[in-house]
C-alpha cells in the first residue's frame, strides 16, 4: 500500500478502482460516501468461511470471501477494559500532565479508550509494543501482523491482562445466574460474541471445579476469563 511505483504489485481489481475513483469525483470527493458504498456492498459483507470458490483463490486475492480480521492493539486493549467494566468512555481531555518534561518511562494508566492514549516514541504502552502498533517514528501505510511468543506471554503474565480478567470474573460472579453452566455460557457470549458449545461448557465447568478446589472460586473464574482473553476467538473477528 506504500508503493505505487513500478516495483509495486498490479491491482487485483483495476476496473473496480476506476469505477470507485469515478464515483468519488461524482460525489464531490466525499470520502464518507465512498466508504458507505464499499461497506454496503455484497463483497464487504461476505463471511470469512471458505466456500466452493475458495480453492481457486487460496490467497483470497479476488475477495471470494472475507479475510479473518485480526484486531489491532488498541481494539484488544479496549475490549478487555470494556468487558471488565473499567473502560472510561469520557471523550477528550488531557492525558498527560503539563509538567511532563520527557516521555522516557512515562506510563499511561488511565482506562480511557485507546484513541486517547498518548503516542510517545520512547514509551509506548507494552500492549502496543507486543501487538504490532505502528512505529511512531515512521509513516506506516499498513502495520505488520506478527504472531510471536511474546504476545502469548503478554496475555499469560502481564498485570494489565490479569487485572481485567479479575474484574471481569468479579462482575460475572456478582450476577444472579441459576447455574454455573449459565454463567459459563454468558461469559463466552460476552467475551467472544458467540455461544459456547456444549463441549466448551463441560470443559470450563471441569476446570472451574478443579481450580476452585485448590484456590478460590474468584481465582478460578479469573483464570478462565484470562484463557479466553488469550484465545484466537477473542483476537480475531470473523
Amino acid at each position: 500500500v506504500d508503493n505505487f511505483g513500478t516495483t509495486g504489485e498490479s491491482p487485483s481489481h483495476p476496473e473496480l478502482l476506476d469505477y470507485l475513483a469515478t464515483q468519488l469525483m461524482e460525489d464531490d470527493w466525499s470520502i464518507k460516501q465512498l466508504v458507505r458504498q464499499i461497506v454496503l456492498s455484497r463483497t464487504y459483507r461476505l463471511a470469512s468461511a471458505p466456500d466452493q470458490t475458495s480453492g481457486r483463490d487460496i490467497e483470497n486475492r479476488l475477495l471470494s470471501r472475507r479475510n479473518l480480521k485480526r484486531v489491532d492493539a488498541e481494539t484488544l486493549r479496549d475490549a478487555m477494559l470494556l468487558v471488565s467494566g473499567a473502560l472510561d468512555q469520557t471523550m477528550g481531555g488531557k492525558t498527560y500532565p503539563d509538567t511532563l518534561a520527557s516521555d522516557y518511562q512515562f506510563e499511561f494508566k488511565r482506562p480511557m479508550r485507546s484513541v486517547y492514549v498518548p503516542v510517545f516514541r520512547n514509551s509506548l504502552p507494552e500492549i502496543f509494543e507486543a501487538f504490532d502498533f505502528a512505529n511512531p517514528s515512521m509513516v506506516t501505510g499498513r502495520r505488520n501482523s506478527s504472531t510471536v511468543a511474546p504476545q502469548a506471554l503478554f496475555l499469560m503474565n502481564h498485570p494489565f491482562v490479569r487485572e481485567q480478567a479479575q474484574r471481569t470474573a468479579e462482575r460475572l460472579l456478582a450476577m444472579s445466574m441459576p447455574t454455573d453452566s449459565d454463567r459459563v455460557r454468558f461469559c463466552y457470549l460476552t467475551l467472544l460474541a458467540r455461544p459456547a458449545t456444549d463441549e466448551e461448557v463441560a470443559i470450563s465447568e471441569t476446570f472451574l471445579a478443579a481450580t476452585a478446589a485448590d484456590s478460590t472460586l474468584s481465582e478460578a473464574w479469573t483464570q478462565l476469563v484470562q484463557s479466553l482473553f488469550a484465545s484466537l476467538d477473542f483476537r480475531y473477528v470473523r
